[in-house]
């Protein structure tokens, strides 16, 4: 399977905009991204946003788990 472009919204202030637009190997998984001590989650919604590099499914952020100590 290619990679697929997905588009990722919500999530902290601070998550960086160009950590927004990410490759995914299977656009139905969960996404985690490791961020600010912890990882970001985030689902596909089923929706597209519209982008300069054309549409993209977009993951909406669910929540956040910390790093295990």
């Amino acid at each position: 399977m290619q990679p697929t472009k997905v588009m990722l919204v919500g999530g902290p202030a601070k998550f960086p905009d160009r950590e927004r637009i990410r490759e995914v190997d299977d656009p139905t998984d969960k996404i985690k991204v490791q961020f600010g001590g912890g990882y970001e989650h985030f689902v596909n919604s089923g929706e597209f946003a519209t982008h300069e590099i054309g549409s993209l499914p977009v993951f909406k952020w669910c929540g956040r788990t910390k790093f295990a100590e």
